[in-house]
């Protein structure tokens, strides 16, 4: 069976691949970002940032989110990818090539947790544009891409 081939454009930037090339370099994309955040790195995560995300938030206020969301959490103790969705359309986003990245991880003051990193295809290359974690991973459903 042929692999559907894409062909959008986001912000002047065409995204030629299939969906499974898309959701591959989305996981490695939000890969390296989770790493810079189990770091501590919240300012260079927005430096590596999409320009769409870039636009609606600054980089100090970025780092403060991040640094509030993750200071009750503690040390990640695992992390497991419960899958990837491409989508071209997002709330309150222009159209696009998007990879939304869902997880369940696991902190050390924090046991249960969700996460999902969303991902644009931008100027060339797979970015974060977003990020979303609920820590009572038992009774929240995550929210529809």
């Amino acid at each position: 069976m042929p692999s559907l081939v894409l062909l959008l454009v986001v912000l002047g930037a065409p995204y030629k691949g299939t969906v499974d090339d898309a959701k591959r370099a989305s996981e490695v994309a939000a890969q390296s970002f989770l790493q810079l955040v189990d770091e501590g790195r919240f300012s260079e995560t927005w430096d590596s940032a999409a320009t769409l995300m870039k636009q609606q938030i600054t980089r100090e206020r970025w780092r403060l989110l991040l640094e509030a969301a993750r200071s009750g959490t503690g040390k990640k103790e695992w992390r497991s990818h419960e899958g990837s969705h491409f989508t071209e359309i997002l709330p309150n986003t222009p159209e696009g090539a998007y990879v939304v990245v869902d997880y369940r991880s696991g902190f050390l003051k924090k046991p249960q947790v969700r996460e999902r990193v969303t991902i644009v295809f931008e100027e060339g290359a797979w970015r974060v544009c977003g990020y979303w974690m609920n820590d009572d991973a038992e009774k929240a459903s995550l929210p529809k891409p």
